[in-house]
């Protein structure tokens, strides 16, 4: 029984990070599962952090294929701004930094499917940081978190897909903005 808990729990902690869509955090999923008492803390939180990962890649990967699927106007704001982005001089340590904060991923994960931090990198130093966040929240959450049904009541409504609506379409406006004029960047060939 326990192997199947951790298994549900890595695969949901997955899917909830392979799409943008306002689900609760992974520590928080992690902590719901950990409050039944019947899995052990850290392959929970490493297994949890390792899925997480694997979902964010998921994630870029279809960052990745939307943006090349735009006119190339937008493509080009795309590429001016990871190479505005690739001039960042200590890009690992912001990844490190942000991966410390319990806040939502997504923007470091659209800028890793537009190019503009690199995979390999990016995926292990937030497996790494999110794994000691994941346990540090999922131990302090306590008795926060106690059903995995809960979590997800009322996050599937007309309010949760007005605002995944309105977060892609942020993000075509994001890219229509001159990046390349105001950054002073040209865009490198495709």
């Amino acid at each position: 029984m326990p192997n199947q808990l951790l298994l549900s729990a890595w695969a949901l902690v997955f899917v909830t990070n392979a799409i943008t869509f306002p689900f609760p955090p992974a520590w928080l999923v992690m902590a719901a599962y950990y409050a039944s008492g019947q899995v052990p803390l850290l392959p929970l939180t490493l297994g949890g952090s390792g899925a997480a990962a694997l979902g964010r890649t998921v994630f870029a990967w279809l960052v990745g294929r939307f943006t090349s699927r735009l006119p190339a106007e937008q493509r080009a704001n795309a590429q001016a701004l990871s190479t505005a982005a690739h001039r960042i001089r200590w890009p690992r340590l912001f990844v490190a930094l942000y991966s410390f904060l319990p806040v939502s991923s997504d923007p470091l994960f659209v800028a890793v499917g537009m190019g503009a931090l690199p995979v390999r990198s990016t995926l292990v130093i937030f497996f790494l940081a999110r794994s000691i966040l994941n346990t540090v929240m999922v131990l302090a959450s306590g008795p926060v978190a106690s059903n995995v049904t809960d979590l997800f009541a009322g996050r599937l409504n007309w309010t949760s897909v007005l605002v995944v609506a309105g977060a892609t379409g942020g993000y075509v406006l994001f890219l229509r903005l001159p990046w390349a004029r105001w950054l002073g960047v040209r865009p490198a060939a495709p």
